[in-house]
């Protein structure tokens, strides 16, 4: 059983490229072991474009055994559990854009037995998200 993300700075990122276009982060986000992930696809969000992906969190994970207590999908450069899960079988829909340069995630997140009605809600919110730039 993994416990994070290959995508996690200062864990075991010392022989892997930090990812930084949505392309790579969906496709480090699929090659994550124990995630059953989608394969990533090409999505357009408020006119900007990136990909989409679902992840799952493992049924059997043991979060007690993980460093920190913590089952993370991805880090940052400034902060290495930026978005750690909150149980197993968690389900989360990401969209990952490219804002005028910057990366924005957004993410959908349930468990496999949420009704499907509150799901597609949660998922035609996050599809016309807009962005206001300063």
């Amino acid at each position: 059983m993994t416990c994070g993300s290959p995508l996690l700075a200062r864990y075991d990122l010392a022989a892997v490229h930090a990812a930084v276009t949505p392309d790579e982060i969906a496709a480090g986000l699929a090659i994550q072991a124990d995630r059953d992930a989608s394969k990533p696809v090409d999505v357009t969000v408020g006119g900007y474009h990136g990909k989409a992906i679902t992840v799952h969190v493992p049924e059997d994970a043991r979060f007690d055994t993980c460093q920190g207590g913590e089952f993370a999908t991805y880090g940052t450069e400034d902060e290495d559990l930026a978005r750690y899960q909150q149980g197993a079988g968690q389900v989360d829909d990401l969209w990952i854009l490219d804002v005028d340069g910057s990366i924005v995630i957004i993410d959908a997140t349930y468990r496999p037995d949420s009704r499907l009605d509150l799901v597609d809600e949660m998922r035609a919110i996050a599809e016309s998200a807009t962005f206001e730039l300063p």
